[in-house]
């Protein structure tokens, strides 16, 4: 069975969860029979250029690589119902990446940290997901009906 793996940080993350090296994750992932990788460090779309440098010079070098996939999303403290949650936003194209980069610059930089999820939902050039606790398990997810 492939798979893709969803939410891998890299050392560009805000957080600074990780410091796997990029050539590093994308190899093993390979070597793991994954089919992807999704990118998405924690508000930070930084690293996506050198990505995109190391993915290009291992298909050069790998001709198997050009069968992998790799994609980008980004880690965004959220707000729903004035709580604060994660939202996992995997961008699917040119148009999604300018658009999260314009509610990245207004949110992290005037509000707090926190993008209410009504400024991702209504877009369909990115997808969104939820990162669940106990908590969240009774919230109101009728929004996104």
């Amino acid at each position: 069975m492939q798979k893709i793996e969803m939410h891998c940080k890299t050392k560009y993350s805000a957080d600074k969860e990780s410091t796997i090296d990029i050539e590093t994750i994308l190899w093993n992932a390979k070597e793991n029979k994954e089919k992807g990788i999704i990118f998405a460090d924690k508000d930070s779309i930084v690293g996506f250029p050198i990505i995109e440098k190391v993915y290009n010079y291992l298909c050069e070098k790998d001709d198997s690589f050009k069968d992998f996939k790799i994609g980008y999303g980004v880690q965004l403290t959220s707000e729903i119902q004035d709580k604060e949650y994660e939202a996992v936003v995997v961008i699917k194209n040119n148009l999604g990446l300018s658009d999260i980069y314009k509610v990245m610059t207004k949110y992290l930089n005037e509000y707090e940290k926190k993008i209410p999820i009504k400024e991702l939902i209504d877009n369909d050039n990115f997808l969104i997901g939820l990162i669940l606790n106990e908590e969240s398990m009774n919230l109101d997810l009728s929004i996104f009906d």
